[in-house]
């Protein structure tokens, strides 16, 4: 996958620092000696993004004669439910990610090379028991993958003065 995920508390911080809070996080958390970053905040969370910059320079001098574009996570493309659980994947793309919802806001978001079975399901809880105090069920219903939405639900606290374009694929 491209991006790695985390879920952040952010309550206390205030708004005017949030991003600063959020590029330190990313700083401190990204796998990648030079990243790329997105963060959004829902209540007291901050969801935040980071991937290898350099997908994003390889990206761009493939494509020199496109207008500049704003890199955004394929997770913030998806459509946000009122509570429940959304399976999102691209066809054609490898892999499936489940996002948790609860009061129309992201709790989480898990990022799977297949559709797990029930028993993959119950070994990735026994592996990971924070993801139950998140709010992951101990037992899947049944999966049904919608594709990425066109526009995204939210904007970037990094580059607020960048809209979100319509969704490009990074091929």
């Amino acid at each position: 996958h491209l991006c790695s995920y985390h879920r952040i508390d952010c309550e206390g911080v205030p708004r005017l620092k949030l991003a600063s809070f959020a590029k330190i996080q990313a700083q401190s958390l990204t796998p990648y000696s030079t990243h790329g970053a997105c963060a959004v905040r829902q209540g007291h969370w901050l969801h935040l993004w980071t991937w290898d910059a350099d997908l994003e320079t390889q990206f761009r001098a493939k494509h020199a004669d496109a207008p500049p574009v704003q890199t955004m996570p394929l997770s913030l493309y998806s459509q946000p439910l009122a509570s429940g659980i959304r399976w999102q994947s691209e066809p054609g793309q490898p892999g499936i990610e489940a996002q948790l919802w609860h009061n129309h806001q992201l709790q989480s978001s898990l990022w799977l090379h297949t559709p797990p079975s029930p028993e993959d399901w119950a070994q990735l809880q026994a592996h990971h028991p924070e993801l139950s105090h998140i709010g992951w069920p101990a037992v899947l219903l049944a999966i049904t993958a919608t594709p990425a939405q066109a526009r995204p639900w939210a904007r970037n606290l990094l580059h607020p003065h960048l809209a979100a374009g319509p969704r490009l694929d990074w091929q």
